[in-house]
């Protein structure tokens, strides 16, 4: 295993310009933080996990768990904040690479 460490980690999903104009219906039925840049996914996250610590992420649907799940796996590009595996920023590496 490995420690990790998110610090600071946003995900912003961009947004098509049609439901960032209110035309979506289905805006009105999520509580949804959307910005200039798109929804906010994931904001200001920070987390350590150390080696061979065991840990829980519990929510509601929607908080974010999967898309933090995904930017520690490197599936999911992280839009702000710096993810690191055993001490080495792994923002840009690929996921095959980060040995986790």
């Amino acid at each position: 295993m490995a420690k990790i460490i998110l610090k600071n980690v946003k995900k912003i999903y961009d947004i098509d310009e049609k439901k960032r104009k209110g035309n979506d219906p289905s805006k009105e039925k999520a509580n949804l933080q959307v910005t200039d840049k798109g929804v906010v996914a994931v904001q200001n996250f920070n987390l350590e996990i150390s080696d061979r610590e065991f840990i829980v992420l519990v929510g509601p649907s929607g908080c974010g768990k999967s898309t933090t799940l995904r930017m520690i796996a490197g599936l999911e590009e992280i839009t702000e904040g710096e993810i690191y595996i055993d001490d080495k920023l792994v923002n840009n590496v690929a996921p095959k690479d980060r040995d986790i």
